[in-house]
């Protein structure tokens, strides 16, 4: 159990970032700067600080800010936080689809399926993938 769970009651509640090149990343991002949402819930996002930072550039989003973990552990129950998922450097188009970034989902929602099946998180949102570039 995460340290996290016993000393706030607040539930850590982990976010897979699905699609890169989708919407989701942008959701996330546009509902966590409303900083309200830090006083129901601990948001651990699934993902790559090197995608969100990208994003976050492009879609001209500087207020939102993260707080980068190795382990959920290592979260901060005042702040957004992210895991990172992979090192790699991915290819975005904004909108377009890719099948090749379907592995990068995946790897999201493995990392977060891990820290559920622990018991460290108490819900997740799960956002999702086209079936069609789910293949490994």
């Amino acid at each position: 159990m995460s340290a996290l769970l016993e000393t706030d009651e607040r539930p850590i509640i982990g976010i897979t970032i699905g699609d890169v090149n989708g919407i989701g990343i942008e959701v996330i991002m546009k509902a966590f700067m409303d900083t309200r949402i830090l006083q129901t819930c601990v948001p651990v996002i699934y993902g790559s600080s090197k995608v969100i930072s990208y994003h976050r550039k492009t879609l001209n989003l500087n207020e939102f800010n993260y707080n980068p973990v190795r382990f959920i552990i290592e979260a901060n129950n005042k702040k957004v936080n992210l895991i990172n998922c992979w090192e790699e450097e991915v290819k975005i188009d904004l909108g377009k689809s890719n099948p090749a970034v379907g592995k990068y989902a995946i790897k999201s929602l493995q990392a977060a399926s891990k820290d559920l099946l622990d018991k460290n998180l108490m819900q997740w949102l799960l956002l999702l993938l086209t079936k069609k570039y789910a293949k490994r």
